[in-house]
């Protein structure tokens, strides 16, 4: 199976779990929030260390538990992550239902595109902004009740105000995880260790974890723990890495539509009409989006206006590579930009090589990432007669060899 399908397939497999996701923690849940989430986070622990153990990761965990800050940022990753989806939609679901804390959760990936400039230097297009507006055309109608001018009477606005913030910071992990390249085992393992503690320190602020769950309720939050906190989850960033934004919202727009059918079959919630009108909106601006040519190019910092070429930030396709130059380069921090060219430009990227002292620079036709290749040229929109050029490093070296090279196609 190509790189490609896998990462469909995977994010198709994590969108049915998150669908679940809040139908599960109603029924599991009972009156102890915070115990119910120690459990969740003491499962997850063991089980995250295991696929460290599992992937033969127990070296780089060591040494990236020597690393305080990289330690710091996993831990940031972890609860921009797992808080708003869990402990903050188990909050909301006191005060609403599971569908309506679902559907406004999930409009995260929408809430991304904002991001995109600034984390991950990504170019907003009028279709993305259009669905952008779409999407809080949605989180209004979320807010107000599904009244058009009910937005100070609804009397649950401030938890769906909560809902909403939860979804942003939700979809600032997103970004996070795109950004940086850490493994997947690691991070989870790192997550579930600082999740534990943050829910165990509130527990124990609030007078403490007296609830008692019955066993079907620790088994839902052991099912939490293990199955959606990690192999859930190695699946969704494994395929979240190598995939457009735009690709990634498309697919996670059914979400909120599962969860209805879930919610409905088993905690007999009402599907009310605004519940899918918010869900629609969604759809409908993820579709605008499916139309885009040209989301995802990569904003440069020192552009050059008279050899300006569009260059494309591809590091998480090469997340699992076995190059060795690039996976050196993802792991000192550097970044993979690539561009596409004409056939009949080879021969300005061949006198470029021969010139200057070029390293980690690969075309498509690199047989040790020939996977990853057929991945990048439909990323970057490369047809017959175009070959892709692909640079590891530090950014701005990426940035300028790219733009001497279009000078020298340009003639400047």
């Amino acid at each position: 199976m190509e790189l490609k399908q896998k990462a469909y397939l995977m994010l198709t497999l994590s969108m049915f779990w998150s669908a679940l996701l809040p139908v599960i923690i109603t029924l599991g849940k009972g009156g102890g929030i915070n115990e119910f989430y120690m459990i969740v986070y003491a499962s997850a622990v063991p089980a995250s260390f295991l696929a460290v153990v599992m992937r033969g990761k127990v070296g780089e965990l060591r040494s990236t538990l020597r690393e305080w800050k990289t330690v710091a940022m996993m831990g940031i990753i972890g609860i921009v992550t797992f808080f708003p989806i869990e402990y903050g939609i188990t909050m909301a679901e006191q005060y609403v239902t599971a569908s309506l804390a679902s559907v406004i959760i999930r409009l995260s990936p929408l809430l991304m595109l904002v991001l995109l400039p600034t984390v991950l230097r990504e170019r907003l297009t009028k279709h993305q902004i259009v669905a952008l507006g779409l999407g809080f055309v949605g989180l209004y109608i979320g807010v107000s009740g599904g009244s058009l001018f009910g937005v100070f009477q609804n009397a649950n606005a401030n938890v769906v105000m909560f809902l909403v913030v939860m979804a942003f910071v939700y979809a600032f992990s997103i970004v996070l995880m795109k950004k940086y390249m850490y493994d997947i085992s690691i991070v989870l393992f790192i997550s579930g260790v600082v999740m534990f503690l943050l829910v165990s320190a509130i527990g124990l602020s609030e007078g403490a974890v007296h609830y008692g769950l019955d066993p079907m309720q620790i088994a839902m939050a052991v099912f939490v723990g293990v199955f959606f906190n990690v192999a859930n989850f190695s699946i969704y960033f494994w395929a979240l890495r190598p995939l457009k934004a735009t690709v990634t919202t498309n697919i996670m727009a059914f979400s909120p539509f599962i969860t209805f059918a879930f919610a409905d079959l088993l905690l007999g919630e009402p599907i009310k009409i605004y519940y899918i009108a918010i869900a629609a909106l969604a759809f409908i601006g993820i579709a605008i989006q499916s139309l885009d040519r040209a989301g995802g190019k990569y904003i440069q910092r020192n552009a050059r206006n008279d050899a300006h070429i569009s260059m494309f930030d591809v590091t998480g396709v090469f997340a699992n590579t076995g190059e060795t130059g690039i996976n050196t380069a993802i792991r000192n921090g550097g970044r993979i930009l690539a561009v596409k060219l004409n056939n009949e430009h080879a021969t300005h990227l061949d006198a470029m090589m021969q010139e200057r002292s070029a390293n980690a620079v690969y075309t498509d036709s690199h047989e040790a990432i020939r996977e990853e290749s057929e991945f990048v040229r439909g990323v970057v929109g490369a047809g017959d007669g175009e070959f892709v050029v692909m640079k590891a490093g530090k950014p701005d070296e990426c940035e300028e060899f790219f733009d001497d090279l279009s000078g020298r196609i340009k003639g400047l």
